[in-house]
């Protein structure tokens, strides 16, 4: 059963905001739309402040849909998605975070970056080696991320975050 958190059913938002990587796309186009919708013009440059603000409202509004709920319903599987419980999914976005600031640097010191395999394939390496283990490391380690995140994007100039180059990454595969 879904379980309903600030009248949203937390299954059903995780599974629309995960499933098939949707998650990494639809903030931008709900706020693309929205912008549309309200007149204003498209995001075409964000300071670091902001986008920094940006990543912790998104990060707290996405932390905020397992408050509540039980260490059982966190591990439970089948959860957000078929095979996968909260607990893995916060693994994952916790992985990702973990490669996105060591991508960036590369990036910006236009340095290859390469990770084996295809998405899917590193989110079941990824998957496969966090199943197991325990819900508090899990969550200490996306609040960790979270906080090392926060302090990278610190470093990074306006000029660097805004950079086209670096944003038109499309990843090579090995």
């Amino acid at each position: 059963d879904a379980v309903e958190y600030g009248g949203r059913q937390l299954l059903k938002f995780l599974i629309s905001d995960t499933f098939g990587h949707y998650a990494e796309h639809q903030p931008d186009l709900e706020r693309y739309v929205d912008q549309i919708q309200s007149g204003d013009d498209w995001i075409h440059y964000m300071s670091g402040a902001d986008l920094v603000a940006r990543i912790r409202a998104d990060r707290a509004k996405f932390a905020s849909l397992w408050d509540g709920l039980t260490d059982v319903q966190m591990i439970k599987r089948p959860g957000p998605q078929a095979d996968w419980s909260v607990k893995d999914l916060i693994a994952h976005v916790t992985w990702w975070e973990q490669h996105f600031m060591d991508w960036v640097t590369r990036l910006i010191n236009n340095e290859d970056v390469t990770y084996h395999g295809t998405v899917d394939e590193v989110n079941t390496h990824v998957f496969a080696d966090n199943k197991d283990r325990e819900l508090s490391d899990i969550l200490t380690e996306f609040d960790e991320y979270g906080r090392k995140v926060d302090a990278y994007l610190q470093t990074l100039s306006d000029e660097q975050i805004n950079d086209s180059n670096v944003l038109s990454f499309t990843g090579k595969h090995s």
